[in-house]
């Protein structure tokens, strides 16, 4: 079955094993968010860079492979400032998946979960080693697009 945003948007996360020692946290948290292949959203995100580039992203990056794979996402600031672990409490409904930009970092948000390059597994935020960073933006998809 073709995954479509309303599917996607409520499925429970496909943990990928992901290298855990690289600048590659917007790698693994577009490939999370977007259930698509680490390898694929690496190769994607690679073109045009250095060869001595290890992973770092930027905005324009996710806006890119999202278009890329056609996915509808919605970027919102509610909560900017915020700390990661109060954010998740106000901003997060059960089932929905997030990909939340915070100082420096990217990681996926799921039923109160996080999932990043150095957790492993999806860890409770309020576990999570950065879970006092501050919120800069975040994306949803937009399961309404269709």
């Amino acid at each position: 079955m073709k995954e479509t945003p309303q599917t996607l948007s409520r499925a429970p996360i496909e943990y990928q094993s992901v290298p855990r020692s690289r600048p590659n946290c917007g790698v693994v948290a577009l490939a999370h968010f977007t259930g698509q292949p680490y390898d694929r959203v690496e190769k994607f995100l690679r073109r045009g860079k250095p060869s001595t580039w290890k992973g770092s992203t930027y905005t324009r990056d996710y806006y890119a492979f999202f278009a890329r794979i056609g996915l509808p996402v919605v970027r919102r600031d509610d909560g900017a400032g915020e700390l990661l672990r109060d954010w998740v409490a106000k901003y997060t409904q059960p089932g929905t998946r997030y990909m939340v930009i915070t100082t420096g970092h990217a990681q996926v948000v799921y039923d109160g979960a996080v999932i990043d390059q150095h957790a492993g597994l999806p860890v409770p935020v309020e576990e999570f080693h950065w879970r006092r960073k501050r919120v800069k933006r975040w994306f949803i998809i937009d399961a309404e697009d269709e």
